[in-house]
């Protein structure tokens, strides 16, 4: 076999543990969020519990800023009450004076009310907190797993990415246009080895004829899904024993 065939050959697996990857990495997020459901329900609760506060603190800020207007405005009303010639204007001033006061008093109560109400709900905020903690721990082993996963997809992809990149430059251009036209096609891998007459990539029998062909000429072309094949001889029976006779050794001493 040829520089450039076992060169396309790598080519090809380095595809193909792309495409795996990726689609692996693809259902990272599903697994994700499938580890992390029974926090949902808790989430859900602590959201709509901060909403709850959130809307009771706009009530609160929107009164306070009335109280500043309103003693601003008493204020005001008392220094004029300084200067008032008759009895008729320090009545009329006292009134506005009383009736601001009576809305400072009625604003100040309602933001009590306010932070009575958002106190029960803080405390409940504080609990669910405690118990998204503890749900997230007893979770975290799968999600470090999971993470540790996906890190290792990432990896395997760039590093194939590369070795890729290498690969391009030792294929000639004939050859790699047409296994890009397969990859291009969704054909992963496009191009194989075969040491009998079946295509690996689609698990069809070849011809005798057609595998004749292809034996003599090295490489030829897959008759049922058109993958590139590369003919290999069969290992020989010592060849194949002697993987068995090395790990056998292995494991005796």
């Amino acid at each position: 076999m040829t520089q450039e065939s076992e060169a396309l050959l790598q080519l090809s697996k380095e595809d193909q543990i792309i495409q795996q990857s990726a689609r692996k990495l693809e259902k990272i997020p599903q697994e994700r969020n499938l580890i992390r459901k029974p926090l949902h329900s808790v989430e859900t609760y602590l959201t709509e519990l901060s909403k709850k506060v959130e809307k009771i603190q706009r009530q609160i800020t929107l009164r306070e800023r009335l109280i500043a207007i309103e003693k601003k405005k008493l204020d005001r009303s008392n220094k004029r009450m300084m200067t008032v010639s008759n009895q008729k204007e320090f009545s009329a001033m006292q009134k506005e004076v009383d009736e601001t006061t009576r809305i400072l008093r009625r604003t100040e109560d309602q933001i009590l009310d306010l932070e009575e109400k958002a106190l029960p709900l803080q405390a409940e905020i504080t609990q669910a907190n405690k118990e998204l903690a503890d749900k997230t721990k007893d979770l975290q082993g799968d999600l470090d797993e999971l993470d540790g996963r996906e890190k290792e997809l990432q990896t395997r992809s760039t590093q194939a990415q590369a070795q890729r990149e290498k690969l391009l430059t030792q294929v000639p251009q004939k050859l790699l246009g047409a296994y890009q036209a397969l990859v291009a096609r969704k054909i992963v891998p496009a191009a194989i080895e075969v040491s009998t007459a079946s295509c690996y990539g689609c698990a069809m029998a070849i011809r005798p004829q057609v595998f004749n062909d292809i034996m003599r000429a090295g490489s030829g072309v897959c008759p049922t899904c058109r993958r590139l094949i590369f003919y290999k001889a069969p290992e020989s029976k010592e060849e194949k024993e002697e993987p068995k006779a090395k790990q056998k050794k292995a494991v005796s001493t």
